[in-house]
C-alpha cells in the first residue's frame, strides 16, 4: 500500500452530544494518537456567527476519505426541546453530515457504542436510508483496545497510513478504554455513610455537630448531581451510585435538619406540677401524668416519711454545690436540674423535645442526692447519685420501683 502522507486522506467524526459525547472524544483521542490531530475532523459546533453551515459541512466532507457516525442508544430517538425527533428536522446537523457523507464518494462507517444496533432503513430520513446498508463496527466496553485497532486497520486502508505509526500511542485505560466509575458519585456516598456512622454514634448531638452533619451533607449532595449529570453527558459511568448518593445525602440532610429543628438548645428548667407526657395510646391521645411528690418507698408504694438511710436512720440533709441547669445522660436524654438550696427538682427530656422523666429530691450529705422519679410509661423509680468532686458529674444507680429494673446513670453538664 502506498503510504500517505498527513496532508492527505482524512477522517471525518460524526457524533450527537445528547448521545454519545464521551465516547467520541474517548474515540476520537485514539484515532488522533495513530494518525495525527490534522487528519482527524470531529466537531462543527464552534462555527462563527453568520458563517453557512451547510457549506461549512460539505467543505469539511470534500476534504475526508472516511466518515465515522457514532450510533449509540439515544441517536435514532433523540428528541428536541418541542418533543420533536431530531432526526426528522432536515437542519439537524447529524442528518446534514450523514446525508452528504452519503452522496459524496466517502466511506461511511456506522460505529455502535453502549450496546447500540443499526437502525433500519424505515426508522430513517429518505436522505439518509442508505445508511441501514453499511456495515457497522461495534465498539464494545469491554473489548475496547481491541475493537478500536480493528477499527483504524480499517481506517489505514482508506484513508492511508499515519506517517508516523503509533506515534505517541497510549494503552486503553481501564482495559479497554470503558468510561471511569464517577469517583464524585463515590465520594458522596463514602462522605454519606461517614455522617451517618459518626452522627449516628453520638447519643446526645449538640447543634455544633448537627451543623457540622449537615455540611457535609450537603458536600455530598452536590458532588452526587454533579456526578449525575457527568454521567448523562457519557462522561463517566455509575449512575446508580449516582442517584443513590442523591437520595442518601438528601436523606441525611433532612433527617439531621430536622433533628436539629426538633432539639432544644437549652431544656426549660423544671416547674412545680408540670406533668410529665406520656407516650401516645393506642388511640393516639397523649396522658398527662402529675409529679411524684418528694417520698420515700415502701414496698411498691410511695409514702410521705422524709428520705432515709437503709440503716433507718434519718439523714439531715447538706447543702452541696449547686447542681443547676442542663445535663446529659448516657442514656441520650438531657436533664435540667433546679436547686433550692438541698431540695432539687428535675425533668428529662430526648431530643424531639418530648418529656420523658419527672422527679425530686435532696442531697442527703455533701455530694449525695437521693431522687425519686416518674416515667411517662407511669412507673415510678429511686436514683441515688454522687456529685463529682469538681462539680461535673453526677454518677450512681437507678431502681425502677414497678419493673424491678436496675442499672447505672451517669450525667455530665
Amino acid at each position: 500500500m502506498k503510504k500517505k502522507t498527513s496532508d492527505e486522506g482524512r477522517i471525518f467524526l460524526s457524533y450527537r452530544r445528547e448521545d454519545s459525547s464521551g465516547y467520541a472524544g474517548r474515540l476520537f483521542d485514539r484515532i488522533t494518537q495513530h494518525f495525527g490531530k490534522d487528519r482527524v475532523f470531529m466537531d462543527i459546533s464552534d462555527i462563527e456567527p453568520g458563517v453557512d453551515f451547510v457549506d461549512t459541512i460539505e467543505k469539511a466532507l470534500s476534504s475526508c476519505d472516511a466518515f465515522l457516525v457514532l450510533i449509540g442508544k439515544e441517536w435514532l430517538s433523540c428528541r428536541d426541546e418541542q418533543g420533536h425527533r431530531r432526526l426528522d428536522n432536515p437542519d439537524d446537523f447529524i442528518r446534514l453530515e450523514t446525508s452528504t457523507a452519503l452522496k459524496r464518494d466517502v466511506r461511511v462507517i456506522p460505529v455502535l457504542v453502549e450496546g447500540a444496533t443499526m437502525p433500519t432503513a424505515a426508522e430513517l430520513p429518505d436522505d439518509m436510508a442508505t445508511l441501514a446498508r453499511r456495515n457497522a463496527q461495534e465498539l464494545s466496553d469491554l473489548r475496547w483496545g481491541f475493537d478500536c485497532e480493528q477499527l483504524l486497520k480499517v481506517l489505514e486502508k482508506v484513508v492511508g497510513e499515519p506517517e508516523f505509526p503509533q506515534a505517541g500511542a497510549v494503552p486503553a485505560q481501564n482495559g479497554g478504554g470503558r468510561p471511569k466509575l464517577s469517583g464524585k458519585a463515590i465520594a458522596a456516598l463514602v462522605i454519606s455513610v461517614l455522617v451517618i456512622l459518626g452522627y449516628g454514634a453520638e447519643e446526645v448531638v449538640d447543634s455544633e455537630t448537627a451543623v457540622g452533619a449537615i455540611f457535609l451533607s450537603v458536600i455530598a449532595l452536590v458532588l452526587a448531581i454533579v456526578a449525575f449529570f457527568d454521567i448523562r453527558l457519557k462522561k463517566n459511568r455509575g449512575k446508580s451510585l449516582a442517584i443513590t448518593g442523591i437520595v442518601l445525602s438528601l436523606f441525611v440532610c433532612l433527617g439531621v435538619l430536622g433533628n436539629l429543628t426538633n432539639t432544644p438548645a437549652d431544656l426549660p428548667a423544671p416547674v412545680q406540677d408540670s406533668p410529665v407526657v406520656a407516650p401516645a395510646s393506642s388511640a393516639g391521645q397523649s396522658v398527662n401524668v402529675p409529679q411524684l411528690p418528694l417520698t420515700r418507698s415502701t414496698g411498691n408504694r410511695l409514702s410521705q416519711e422524709p428520705v432515709t438511710r437503709s440503716s433507718g436512720r434519718t439523714v439531715q440533709p447538706s447543702a452541696p454545690k449547686t447542681i443547676d441547669g442542663n445535663w446529659r445522660g448516657n442514656d441520650g436524654l438531657r436533664y435540667a436540674f433546679q436547686q433550692q438550696g438541698e431540695y432539687v427538682q428535675v425533668v428529662a427530656m430526648n431530643n424531639f423535645q418530648v418529656q420523658m422523666m419527672s422527679g425530686e429530691g435532696s442531697f442527703v450529705s455533701e455530694g449525695q442526692l437521693e431522687l425519686q422519679y416518674i416515667l411517662a410509661d407511669y412507673t415510678t423509680g429511686r436514683a441515688s447519685l454522687s456529685l463529682s468532686a469538681d462539680g461535673r458529674q453526677l454518677m450512681g444507680t437507678y431502681h425502677n420501683l414497678s419493673t424491678g429494673y436496675s442499672g447505672a446513670l451517669m450525667l455530665s453538664r
